[in-house]
C-alpha cells in the first residue's frame, strides 16, 4: 500500500511538473537552460504521436523542434510545440532525394540534431555521411540495424546466444509450406521477415488459414522468394517491452512496461500500460545489445510465458509506440538522446517509480469494438474505457493545452482510406525490405 501511495504521489509531481514547464513555456521563447547547450533539433515522421512525445519533450525543455513528415496532414504541424514543419519525398520510394531535403531543410532551420522517429532512419543511417556535415545523427550503423531488423540475422544472433525466441520456420519454396503447414503446431504467427511492428501479422487456426495468410501478405508487400514470410509458434504469455539507451555500447538508461491492452486486440501495439521491472528480460536485452556495441536507442519485445519464462520476440532499433510511457514514467528518452548527441554522453538513467499508467487514448478507442466482442462483461469494459482523467493515468496523443494534433491524429486514417484505399499506409522500397 505504501508502495501504491509512493507511485501516485510520484505521478502526480511529474504531472505537476509538467504544468509549471507549460506555464512558462509561450510558444516562441525558451525555458530556462541552466547553462546547458541548446541548439535546436529536426524530427522526422512527424504524423505519429512518437515524434509528437519528442517535439512536447523537447520544447518544454527550450529547445525548438522542427517536424518533417511525407505525408500532411501529419499531427506535429499542428502543434502548439512546433516551431517549424516541412513536407519531404518518400523515404523509401525517393531516398535519396528525402535526405538531399533533410539536409536543405536543416540548413534553412538551423537545426543541428536530427531525431529520427520511426523506420526512416534506417534510409538516415545508410546516407548518414551525406547528413553529419549539418546534423548529428544518433544512429548506430546500417549494418547494425540490419542484424536487429532482419528476422533471419536477428534469430540467428539471439540462437548464438542462448536466448529463448519462439520457434520459427523460414519457407524458401512453396513446396515447404505444405510441409510446415502439416506439421505446425496451431495457432501460429505468419510475419513479414523484416519487422513492420503491427503491419502484416496474421494469426493463423490451421493449415488452410496459414495457406491463405502466407499468400496474403506476399501479394500485399510484394515480397520476393528471398524474403518471404516467416511462421512461428504462438507464444501464449504476458507482453512486456524493455526500452534502452546505448551510449557506444555502454547501457545509459533502461525502462520495462507491461501490456494492459494493445491493438489490434489479437497482437499489436500497447494501447494501456504501466510501468514494472524485469532483471530477467533486461538482461537478456543487455546481452543481446551489448553484443553489437549498440549506439542509441531500442526496444527489446517480449512475452512472459508461464513454463519458460520471458520469450524474446524481436528487438526494434528505432523509437516504439509507447515512448510516452518512459517519458511519463522519467525515463525521458527523447531528450536523453538529444543530450547524447549534443554533449556525448548523458549519466544513466536506470531507476523509476512503478504502477505508472498512460495511454494512447485513439488507438484505444480503435480497440474498443474488438475488446466488446471478448467473453467478458460488456458493462465493466465500457465503464473502464471511459474513465478519462485518472489521476495515475496520462496519454500519449490527448491533452488539453494542445488540442489539434488529437483531432489531426483522428483524421489521417481516414484522409488515408480516401486518398490511398486503406487505413494504414505502407510505403516500401524493394531495397530498402531487403535490407541491401
Amino acid at each position: 500500500m505504501v508502495g501504491r501511495k509512493a507511485n501516485l504521489l510520484t505521478m502526480e509531481a511529474h504531472q505537476a511538473h509538467e504544468s509549471q514547464l507549460l506555464s512558462q513555456f509561450s510558444g516562441k521563447g525558451d525555458l530556462p537552460t541552466g547553462g546547458i547547450t541548446i541548439v535546436s533539433a529536426l524530427v522526422t515522421f512527424g504524423r505519429n504521436r512518437m515524434a509528437y512525445t519528442a517535439l512536447k519533450s523537447l520544447s518544454r525543455r527550450g529547445i525548438k523542434v522542427v517536424a518533417g513528415d511525407s505525408f500532411s496532414p501529419s499531427m506535429c504541424f499542428y502543434s502548439r510545440y512546433c516551431h517549424g514543419r516541412f513536407v519531404y519525398p518518400s523515404p523509401y520510394l525517393y531516398p535519396e532525394r528525402f535526405i538531399e531535403t533533410l539536409a536543405r531543410k536543416a540548413r534553412e532551420f538551423g537545426c543541428r540534431v536530427l531525431m529520427p522517429m520511426h523506420e526512416e532512419g534506417f534510409i538516415i543511417a545508410r546516407y548518414r555521411d551525406r547528413l553529419t556535415p549539418v546534423l548529428k545523427v544518433p544512429l548506430p550503423d546500417y549494418d547494425q540495424i540490419m542484424t536487429l531488423h532482419s528476422k533471419d540475422r536477428f534469430y540467428a544472433l539471439a540462437q548464438q546466444l542462448g536466448i529463448p525466441i519462439p520457434k520459427t520456420y523460414h519457407v524458401g519454396q512453396i513446396e515447404e509450406l505444405e510441409e510446415i503447414a502439416d506439421e505446425l503446431s496451431y495457432p501460429a504467427v505468419v510475419k513479414p521477415r523484416r519487422a513492420h511492428g503491427a503491419f502484416g501479422l496474421r494469426y493463423v487456426n490451421s493449415s488452410r488459414e496459414l495457406k491463405e495468410a502466407y499468400g496474403e501478405l506476399t501479394s500485399r508487400f510484394g515480397f520476393q522468394p528471398e524474403d518471404a514470410p516467416v511462421i512461428q509458434e504462438y507464444v501464449a504469455g504476458a507482453k512486456h517491452s524493455v526500452c534502452m539507451l546505448y551510449n557506444r555500447g555502454k547501457l545509459r538508461a533502461k525502462f520495462t512496461f507491461k501490456f494492459l491492452r494493445e491493438f489490434p486486440i489479437e497482437g499489436g501495439t500497447a494501447v494501456l500500460r504501466t510501468s514494472v521491472r524485469n532483471d530477467a528480460m533486461e538482461q537478456i536485452a543487455h546481452q543481446v545489445l551489448e553484443r553489437l556495441e549498440w549506439h542509441g536507442i531500442a526496444e527489446a519485445e517480449f512475452t512472459l510465458t508461464e513454463d519458460r519464462g520471458p520469450v524474446l520476440m524481436e528487438i526494434n532499433p528505432r523509437f516504439w509506440g509507447s515512448l510516452y510511457q518512459g517519458v511519463a514514467s522519467g525515463v525521458d528518452f527523447p531528450y536523453l538522446l538529444y543530450r547524447m548527441a549534443v554533449d556525448g554522453d548523458v549519466d544513466p538513467v536506470l531507476e523509476y517509480p512503478l504502477g505508472v499508467k498512460t495511454r494512447w487514448l485513439w488507438g484505444d478507442w480503435r480497440a474498443l469494438c474488438d475488446y466488446l466482442r471478448r467473453p467478458i462483461s460488456q458493462h465493466r469494459v465500457l465503464l473502464d474505457y471511459l474513465k478519462f482523467f485518472r489521476r495515475d493515468t496520462s496519454y500519449d496523443d490527448f491533452a488539453l493545452e494542445d488540442p489539434l494534433p488529437f483531432v489531426v491524429e483522428m483524421i489521417y486514417p481516414f484522409v488515408c482510406l480516401i486518398t490511398r484505399g486503406t487505413f494504414n499506409p505502407v510505403e516500401r522500397g524493394s531495397e530498402y525490405d531487403r535490407g541491401n
